[in-house]
């Protein structure tokens, strides 16, 4: 009788000669894999050259060969008062930018008198901004303010020159019934010539070693003089002329009564767009002409001119009577 260990041996054989198979498979198996790989770096390593210079002929051609970078958008910081037409004149003209609006005080009656009122409530709010969001590429405030002017005597919303008043005055003095006439008359309607208009001011600031500054006034529109007689009697520093306007009118929006007051030709977010147009244009044309950055010495040389003037500013400006 055999041993235990010699009668499972025969039974072991086999299955040794299996396992023996098997690697040999998984080694033939992992070099065939090898090879095509190696032979792929071959062909690139021998094909690098080729394909870069199809790369560069293909983005020469305009082809689009890599994701595209991310840009930064510029940053423009608008200081006003809040009012929805404002925004849009901004979001319009820079349209790839990225706006953020800020309700900051003026500093100046709520309806401001004059270019010089209107322009320093501007500079105020765009202070204001640049304390509260440093770091912006554009700065824009905006002020509207109520002019008041005397327009020559002539024809004015139906009212008739004064040429045919003096006429209208004479023919009532020789005669009793032409008097009543005129009285009831439009001749007879006494007109100074005093007018009252509402103009936008948008003051843009481009942020830099130096800032520059541009200043723009929007298109008048004339406002009613009942309604400025009314703002007047509320206090200009609570009211505006064109609030009242809307509020006469039954408009939603009591900051744009400009599109009523122009017959629905101009809206007040139409005339802001093109005055913030203008500044625009002002301060992109003074970039172009504008010198190189100094050197060190000519720096030097500045500073110690700017120590002996004393008028010298922080800021450059660019248009405006500020």
């Amino acid at each position: 009788m055999l041993p235990a260990w010699k009668a499972a041996a025969p039974s072991m054989a086999p299955s040794r000669r299996r396992m023996s198979a098997m690697a040999l498979a998984a080694s033939v198996a992992a070099a065939a894999a090898a090879m095509p790989a190696a032979r792929k770096r071959s062909a690139a390593a021998d094909g690098d050259g080729s394909s870069k210079a199809a790369m560069v002929a293909a983005a020469r051609r305009g082809a689009v060969i890599g994701p595209p970078r991310a840009e930064r958008r510029c940053q423009v910081v608008l200081a006003s008062t809040g009012g929805w037409a404002e925004v849009a004149a901004v979001e319009k003209i820079f349209r790839r930018c990225s706006i953020e609006s800020l309700r900051v005080p003026s500093g100046v009656n709520e309806q401001p008198i004059g270019h010089d009122e209107a322009l320093r409530g501007a500079a105020n709010r765009l202070e204001a901004a640049r304390v509260a969001r440093p770091g912006a590429d554009y700065y824009i405030a905006i002020e509207s303010c109520l002019l008041e002017v005397v327009v020559p005597p002539t024809v004015h919303l139906g009212l008739p020159t004064s040429s045919a008043r003096t006429s209208a005055a004479t023919a009532a003095s020789t005669d009793t019934t032409a008097a009543g006439e005129a009285a009831s008359s439009p001749l007879a309607v006494e007109d100074d010539g005093t007018r009252h208009y509402d103009t936008g001011w948008v003051l843009i600031e481009r942020a830099g070693a130096v800032p520059i500054r541009a200043a723009a006034p929007s298109c008048a529109v004339e406002i009613p003089p009942d309604d400025v007689s009314t703002a007047r009697e509320r206090g200009f520093a609570k009211q505006t002329a064109g609030a009242v306007s809307a509020e006469r009118a039954g408009l939603l929006d009591g900051k744009d009564p400009h599109n009523w007051l122009t017959a629905g030709r101009r809206s007040r977010e139409a005339l802001l767009g093109e005055a913030i147009a203008v500044a625009l244009g002002q301060l992109e044309r003074v970039g172009r002409t504008m010198p190189p950055p100094a050197t060190q010495e000519s720096q030097q040389s500045a500073s110690t001119s700017a120590s002996e003037n004393t008028t010298t500013g922080r800021t450059r400006w660019f248009g405006g009577t500020g």
